[in-house]
């Protein structure tokens, strides 16, 4: 369970380093703007269940 875990905070650190760089362009459109939100919403959720899953592990140690 620890290494998928990391594997999952690995990508969320991802996801966050490309919405950051995608925030910063420009050039998009009002669509690609809506599916960033939406992908934002996502890794937000999945940043609070990994929070959950990694305290809920730490407490059963």
């Amino acid at each position: 369970m620890d290494k998928q875990l990391i594997n999952l905070s690995k990508s969320i650190d991802f996801s966050l380093d490309l919405m950051k760089k995608l925030e910063e362009r420009k050039d998009l459109t009002v669509e690609q703007k809506i599916i960033l939100s939406i992908y934002r919403k996502l890794i937000e959720q999945i940043d609070g269940n990994f929070v959950l899953a990694d305290h809920q592990l730490k407490a059963l140690q």
